[in-house]
């Protein structure tokens, strides 16, 4: 099997509590080559940790000298250190989400495409063995189905993060800091122009949860033909939106935060006139936790109503098995740039159906 080098920009809590470990279990396939973050003491203590012989503060240092196949992009942002990437000749895996706006993407493609290299969107939950369980049990009904219901409505992410080792260290620039703010800044006016501050909000919460859900979307029935309705309120927090897809098939959408509860709430559901299929998906920092189905039903004259649990293997395992195999037998990534765009366009389409509304 091909070990290929592979190099990580950013290093902080999806690094250090998934991304690190399954590298360093599957040491078959990677090596961990290089390290890059701008927390020098975080650097240090990686390197120690997992016995890796460069670290570099500045990713296009990185990029010149390390010796890499593949490189990670686990930064907050992901889209300058990403086509730094595969402008350098590097297969790129880059965190959700991959961009904040298509210009963005559209240099990652094209310059992916340009130097022949991989880059694959890190989204876990479309490699997660209960998803694509419920994917099969809808393959009976799929022309039937009329209704999907999807929700994401959670607590905060450090509610299921306490029982994780994460380091973390306060020796960062604040220069560094300020620069990312400002950079940020631009990309999100870029995307989405001068709206309202809880617009502004509703999108920052789309780009750092939606994603997935999105995805999960596309990755069952495609692309909606029309984004119909969409409502966002207090502040920004929460927000709904109704799609159309082809046929008589609807999509009814809605996602919000919930500070005060430890509760993780995510579920997508088809409907058809003789079966529902529900799948029920866990908080991801909850290592191995299944993600179950769910079937209600009549069979045999009764009413049946049964449960699924397809695996304990973790989706962030397999999705780095998935980037592996894509480099080594030149396939393309089931989540690649090109799906990465599409969800940030309808991300983007969700937004300006609001505003629309908004504006009358």
């Amino acid at each position: 099997m091909d070990r290929l080098k592979i190099g990580l920009i950013g290093c902080g809590m999806v690094a250090q509590v998934m991304h690190l470990p399954y590298l360093r279990e599957m040491e078959d396939r990677f090596e961990i080559t290089a390290l890059c973050d701008v927390s020098e003491q975080l650097l240090d203590a990686l390197a120690r940790g997992y016995q890796v012989g460069q670290t570099f503060t500045d990713y296009r240092e990185m990029l010149e000298h390390a010796q890499l196949d593949a490189v990670m992009v686990l930064t907050q942002q992901h889209a300058e250190p990403a086509i730094a990437a595969a402008r350098a000749g590097k297969h790129v895996f880059v965190e959700k989400p991959m961009v904040v706006n298509l210009d963005e993407a559209d240099e990652l493609i094209d310059t992916a495409r340009a130097r022949s290299v991989k880059v694959m969107v890190g989204y876990m939950k479309r490699y997660d063995p209960g998803y694509l369980t419920g994917l099969r049990e809808i393959e009976s009904v799929r022309p039937e189905i009329k209704l999907i219901e999807l929700h994401d409505v959670i607590g905060p992410n450090a509610a299921f993060l306490g029982h994780h080792k994460i380091l973390r260290y306060d020796d960062i620039p604040v220069d560094i800091v300020a620069q990312a703010a400002v950079k940020r800044d631009q990309a999100l006016r870029k995307a989405i122009g001068d709206v309202p501050e809880h617009v502004k909000r509703a999108y920052g919460m789309m780009l750092g949860l939606t994603t997935h859900d999105v995805s999960i979307l596309r990755g069952a029935v495609g692309s909606p033909e029309e984004v119909l309705a969409v409502e966002i309120w207090d502040g920004g927090r929460f927000f709904t939106a109704t799609m159309r897809y082809p046929g008589e098939l609807r999509c009814v959408f809605y996602t919000g935060a919930t500070p005060g509860i430890r509760r993780f709430d995510e579920k997508l559901t088809f409907v058809s006139p003789n079966r529902t299929v529900e799948i029920s998906f866990p908080s991801p920092f909850l290592k191995n936790a299944p993600t179950m189905v769910s079937i209600f039903e009549n069979r045999d004259g009764a009413y049946r109503e049964e449960s699924l649990l397809a695996s304990y293997e973790e989706a962030f395992k397999a999705e780095l098995v998935h980037f592996h195999d894509c480099i080594v037998h030149d396939r393309q990534p089931l989540t690649d740039a090109v799906h990465g765009r599409q969800d940030t366009e309808l991300l983007l389409q969700l937004v300006r159906s609001y505003m629309k509304t908004w504006e009358r």
